[in-house]
This record gives C-alpha cells, structure tokens and sequence, in this order.
C-alpha cells in the first residue's frame, strides 16, 4: 500500500511539474499587433451588440479597411472573436492569458492520452518534457489553439476507435465537433484531412478494425454540419482558395527551410528539423523490423503534417503535437513482445461488446 501510494503521489508530482513546465513557455506578455487580439476582441464586441441581420459587412467584407471596405473577404475566426471577447470582457487580459493557456494544457492532455496506449508513464513524461518548448511555439492569444483543441480530440477519438479503445458511438461527436470548428478557425479542413486516412486504411488494410460504412457517415454528417457557417459553401471551401488573393506577405507563412536561412538563429525551427529526423529513424527502424507496422492511416497523416511544417512555418507545433503521439507509437512498435501473462502495463479494462472505454483518471495516473 506504501508502494503504491508513493507511486501515485510521484506521478502526480510528475504530471504537476509537466504543467509548470509548459506553462513556462505559455505565459508571455500579450503583444497586441504580433497576434491581432484586438481585431479578433473587437469582431466579437461588434457581433454581440449588433443585431443579427447586420453581421454581414463584418462577416463577408473587408470590414476594417478604409480603401476597399466591400472587398469580398470571409471571416472564418469570427466565433474565436466571440469567444476572446467574452473572455476579455469577464476578465481582461491576464483572464485571457489564463484561458489560452488552459486550452494548451487541455491540447495535451488529449495527446497525452493518445500516446499513453502505446508507452509507459515514464516514457510518455520524457517524450512531452522534451516536446513541450516545441508545442509551445505559437503560445500567443491566436483562433488556431481551437485548431490545436480539436485536432487533438479528433486523433484522441479516431485512433482509439482505429485500436478498438473507443465506442464507436463515440464518432458521432465528430459533426458535432465540426459545426464549431469551422466557425472558429479555418484549420478545420484538418478534420477531414483526419477523417479521410482512417476511411483510405479501412479500405486498403485487411486486419484493420476500422469500420468503413460507419466512418464515411460520420464524414457525410461532418460535411453537412461544416455548412453550418455564415458562408455556407463558400466558407467551407475557403481553405482552397484563401490563398488567391492574400495580398501580404507574413514570415509565418515562409516555408521553413527558406525561414532557416534567413534566421539562422531560429531555435524552434532547428528543433523542428531533429524531432522529423527522429520520427523518420524510428519509422525506418520499424519498417525493418516489420514492414506492415505502422498503419496506413499514420503514413497519411504524418506525410500531410510534413508536408504542412515544410510548406510554411506557423505549423511546426502540429509536428511537436503529432510527434508525440507518433514517436509512443514507434517506440511501442520496436519494443520487444512479451508474452500476455508478462504485460503489466494494461491501460484499458473491456467493456461489453468487445469495445473499450474511454480512458479513466485513476489509469492515466498507473
């Protein structure tokens, strides 16, 4: 019982001092021109004291421009506004610190959790210790923490469903998910793009447990609830096309190894470099010890999350986000089996039906 006790304190001391160390890196100074907080602040005031037959100029123009005001725009973070508003308003400026910072530590505890199937407490402590100045990245009061939020929760629940850990009742949160989504952040294409690897690896994977009919109606649910926006079609296509007309060139959109060279000094993105180059290991050293190890739907997702971090440096967080979870993954695949009667690492109990249930705190905890 002593034991026992003293190793739950400790983890829990574990887990307290993960908090502190992320938190280190999350709470800076709002800068209000590097993150547009005023503007997102101001949209939201404007929308909730203004009746709703005049959100249009606001939502659909270039509402804030003195030149060209009824220039066609989409604003796709209008509910972020509302939301930083609300926040500010109840709170001020430490309040809203405070939530951005809560809405991090909640984006990694859904990683957290997705990386607790497959390695120890100790290893999963030691992976987000050494990831976490890295999540941290983009610590400013900006709509894309949604993004980080959801994605976090999508690969919580459609990996698990993928490992039979998750109810498949469960998936049905996802459109639900999505109506917010996309009036929040124009990352929500994410969830498709997350969506659309398990569906290709129930097709093409014969031992995979995923459901195919079940995970395409879930997408067809999330299309119609991602019309939900005051843009309808257009808005839920405006990932395609926000790029036609930018009209501005921003640093955070340079590609990072153009970034690299024009800021040699730029930790983050050299960090950025070494955490790809030790997933790209691991990988390989899977792949060696069996070439079908890692499941399609990991291929998909990684290769379009490469793809984003080099194609422009605002997204190196998702690579320290995934990493996590993908480098628990690897390291379980290249631990040696052991016999059933030996694993004493179960995280989950069965439930009826052959599913599994969500993860429990007292599990986290052991």
């Amino acid at each position: 019982m002593a034991a026992f006790l003293r190793t739950h304190w400790l983890r829990v001391l574990t887990i307290l001092a993960l908090l502190a160390w992320y938190i280190f890196f999350l709470a800076w100074p709002i800068n209000l021109i590097r993150a547009d907080l005023g503007r997102h602040i101001k949209n939201g005031e404007i929308l909730l004291s203004s009746p709703l037959h005049s959100w249009r100029p606001l939502l659909t123009t270039n509402f804030y421009s003195y030149t060209f005001p009824n220039s066609p725009f989409i604003n796709h973070h209008w509910g972020s506004g509302v939301v930083f508003y609300l926040v500010h308003h109840a709170s001020g400026f430490n309040g809203l610190s405070i939530f951005v910072i809560a809405v991090n530590i909640a984006t990694l505890a859904f990683f957290w959790l997705s990386a607790r199937r497959y390695v120890s407490f100790a290893q999963a402590a030691f992976i987000s210790f050494l990831l976490i100045p890295f999540m941290a990245e983009r610590y400013e009061v900006r709509p894309e923490i949604f993004s980080f939020l959801f994605i976090g929760i999508y690969w919580y629940i459609l990996d698990g469903y993928r490992t039979n850990m998750i109810q498949d009742k469960m998936l049905w949160l996802l459109p639900l998910f999505q109506a917010l989504w996309i009036n929040l952040h124009v990352y929500f294409f994410f969830g498709f793009v997350l969506l659309a690897a398990f569906v290709i690896e129930s097709l093409i994977q014969k031992n995979s447990q995923l459901r195919p009919g079940r995970l395409v109606t879930v997408g067809v649910a999330m299309i119609v609830t991602a019309c939900l926006n005051p843009s309808f079609l257009k808005g839920f296509f405006y990932p395609f096309t926000i790029f036609n007309n930018y009209g501005l060139a921003l640093e955070e959109n340079t590609p990072l190894i153009s970034h690299l060279r024009l800021v040699p000094g730029y930790v983050n993105g050299w960090i950025c470099l070494l955490v790809a180059l030790t997933v790209m290991i691991l990988t390989l050293l899977a792949l060696m010890k069996n070439r079908r190890s890692i499941p399609v739907s990991y291929w998909l997702v990684g290769s379009f999350i490469f793809l984003l971090v080099f194609k422009s440096v605002r997204n190196i967080s998702f690579l320290a986000f995934f990493g996590f979870t993908f480098i628990a993954f690897l390291i379980h695949t290249l631990r040696p089996a052991s016999p059933p009667q030996e694993n004493r690492h179960q995280t989950y109990e069965p439930m009826a039906g052959g599913r599994h249930c969500c993860c429990q705190l007292s599990h986290t905890l052991s």
